[in-house]
């Protein structure tokens, strides 16, 4: 049996010529005779959502876009079959730019996302607990990240964390029933190779299915800045994907927040939310 790609497809541009476009496309639609759609159109554009059996519905919308060259063509879509997804923009009848990329991250990791109303990260991070009891992870506001590691140590716990995403340990936390105390390491540490190796892959993960970055390519990133323009989100040099803001983060506080953490995790993420995130607002100060 043949996997449904399910897409959304928004059109907006010069409001008088989208009825006409509208047209176009269900005709174009009709005549293919292989995708089930619903219309939910707004008086801020169109917006369709299909269910597309044999492929994307590219041809119909391209077709369509080429006859109304000043409206943008947005679709997006997830392949429930192989799990993956993807964002496209089309004008003039063009595919301006196109991202894929897997879907889901491995259920063993945790995730705490929390933004602003605009869209602006406050602390985003995934991590996971290791073999020796360890967690480990990846964290990043709007303007800085870091890899750490908080772990068991003789006094209570240990919290390490880099600078940026260098190789050594550049902070530490000593985490005791007696008081805490902090340390900037005036020489750093070397991470261990098989810490650093599941660290850059966590990173990677997170960030290709969450985040997107200001200083990557314009053709990359075309999707997402007309997103934010359109929702009125603010671009900061790391953001989060616009489908996790509007569609996964639900509102609290005045925010946005998703979780993904049992007991253990949402400990240790309060633990570097309260240490590392101190330490990165002061370095913004």
């Amino acid at each position: 049996m043949a996997s449904v790609i399910e897409a959304t497809v928004r059109v907006r541009g010069d409001a008088g010529r989208l009825e006409s476009f509208r047209r176009e496309a269900n005709a174009l639609l009709d005549a293919e005779f292989e995708h089930e759609y619903r219309e939910l159109h707004t008086a801020e554009g169109l917006d369709w959502r299909i269910k597309a059996r044999k492929g994307l519905p590219f041809p119909a919308f391209a077709s369509a876009s080429s006859a109304f060259p000043e409206l943008l063509v947005e679709i997006e879509w997830r392949n429930r079959g192989d799990g993956t997804s993807g964002q496209a923009l089309v004008q003039a009848g063009k595919l301006v730019t196109q991202d894929e990329r897997p879907s889901g991250l491995p259920p063993e990791l945790s995730l705490s996302v929390r933004a602003a109303a605009d869209g602006t990260i406050g602390l985003a991070m995934v991590l996971k607990r290791r073999r020796d009891g360890a967690w480990v992870g990846y964290a990043l506001t709007e303007s800085q990240h870091a890899f750490f590691r908080l772990a068991p140590s003789a006094e209570g716990e240990e919290l390490v964390t880099t600078d940026g995403v260098e190789p050594e340990w550049a902070e530490r936390w000593t985490l005791a029933p007696s008081g805490n105390r902090y340390e900037a390491l005036e020489t750093p540490e070397l991470v261990p190779d098989d810490v650093l190796e599941e660290l850059d892959w966590l990173a990677h993960a997170f960030a290709d299915e969450w985040i997107w970055f200001a200083e990557a390519p314009a053709d990359e990133t075309a999707v997402e800045r007309h997103r934010f323009e359109l929702y009125g989100y603010r671009v900061h040099p790391a953001n989060l994907r616009a489908e996790k803001l509007k569609r996964l983060m639900t509102a609290e506080s005045g925010g946005l927040v998703y979780e993904s953490l049992d007991d253990a995790a949402r400990r240790a993420a309060g633990v570097v939310a309260t240490h590392w995130l101190q330490s990165a607002a002061a370095g913004r100060a």
